[in-house]
């Protein structure tokens, strides 16, 4: 299972610049990632002023407050128009396999920002697949074949490393999974 769902990241990502207030100086879209969590932060609360937290996630008024861009966005294929992101995360979610009530993505705004929190869904939870697979490629890379191999020093300390250490080969299966969730900032080509 992936550590995350990409589309619900693709949303609240847009979303967070499209839908920000961009009349606060200074401010500025945050995204970051931890080991257990990807918490992405935008200026400006909800529009009309109450809390996330207080509302039914299932039913929010689509309110824009920056339609022009939303439009641009929309225009992009980067969102919809119907004003159902918060909604499409969750069912998203909810319709994932082994998903439980508390790695369900949090919610939080208040009258100057607005954040979302995706629990990392295998933080914490054994997989023996990936040891599996980790343990195969550590077996591959042993010391006997990086002593065999034409490398510099530096490479066979490094693949002695890896041999050693295997979760690193899930780190790097982590950043490429969140590769092409941010090429999304680039805009789609914006130079």
């Amino acid at each position: 299972m992936p550590d995350y769902i990409e589309r619900p990241i693709h949303e609240a990502l847009v979303n967070a610049f499209v839908h920000r207030d961009y009349m606060e100086n200074g401010s500025e879209v945050h995204l970051d990632i931890f080991d257990n969590r990807i918490e992405i932060t935008s200026p400006g609360g909800m529009v009309e002023g109450l809390p996330i937290q207080k509302r039914d996630l299932y039913h929010i008024a689509s309110r824009r407050r920056n339609p022009y861009l939303a439009d641009i966005f929309h225009r992009l294929q980067l969102m919809e128009r119907s004003g159902s992101g918060i909604k499409e995360i969750m069912n998203d979610y909810k319709a994932s396999a082994n998903i439980t009530e508390d790695r369900l993505p949090t919610f939080f705004s208040d009258e100057s920002d607005f954040n979302v929190t995706f629990w990392n869904l295998n933080y914490g939870v054994e997989q023996s697949e990936s040891k599996g697979s980790n343990r195969e490629v550590s077996d591959k890379v042993s010391d006997k074949s990086i002593g065999n191999a034409n490398l510099s020093d530096a490479e066979k300390q490094i693949l002695s490393y890896i041999s050693k250490n295997s979760n690193i080969t899930q780190a790097r299966d982590r950043i490429d999974r969140f590769h092409s969730c941010f090429i999304l900032c680039d805009f789609k080509g914006s130079k």
